[in-house]
């Protein structure tokens, strides 16, 4: 996939004692590698910053979490929710396939979503299931950020414009993070 592309940027995020250095594409995707939870949920504020400010979409947000279990995506998700000062214990919804939050007025994230909508599609065997959690209804909701774990599964129900965020595992320790969706983290400080 990067072979064809050529790197244009290097933007260098600095977290505790560590500089992550984000390599951005000319096909617009972004590639991070994280060496500890505290770094994912660095990358994951930048990313909702950018989401919040840069993001323009007539519905919902969508961001789909693809990867290899355990590669990532659930924590992914936990530390944005902690981003949005979400309170609730943030966990996944393998088995409830759909979990909503509501993100605190006080948030930088409220002025633009009311709700964090996390779901799983791996036990799901295609779109049809995902409308009977009123997938419709709510992509339609501008005010909405949706987090779907293993959108491949019902790839025909995600939008265009999906922002996708794919998680590699290195090795015990370190992922790969692929952002795709024409986001520049601009905002970085």
């Amino acid at each position: 996939m990067y072979a064809s592309c050529r790197r244009i940027t290097i933007v260098r995020l600095v977290v505790a004692s560590a500089v992550l250095e984000i390599f951005v594409y000319t096909n617009g995707t972004m590639k991070i590698r994280t060496g500890n939870l505290k770094e994912t949920a660095e990358v994951a504020r930048q990313f909702l910053k950018e989401v919040v400010i840069a993001r323009k979409s007539r519905g919902a947000v969508v961001v789909g979490l693809s990867g290899n279990l355990g590669a990532g995506k659930t924590a992914f998700a936990k530390a944005c929710a902690k981003a949005m000062d979400i309170r609730e214990t943030v966990m996944s919804p393998t088995f409830v396939l759909e979990r909503v939050y509501r993100i605190p007025a006080k948030n930088f994230t409220a002025k633009r979503f009311d709700h964090f909508i996390h779901i799983d599609a791996y036990r799901l065997s295609g779109r049809e299931e995902l409308a009977h959690l009123g997938w419709s209804d709510i992509v339609k909701n501008k005010r909405n950020l949706i987090f779907v774990e293993w959108p491949e599964i019902v790839k025909k129900a995600m939008p265009k414009d999906m922002i996708t965020v794919r998680f590699k595992h290195i090795d015990e320790k370190t992922r790969e993070v692929s952002i795709n969706g024409k986001l520049k983290f601009q905002n970085v400080r």
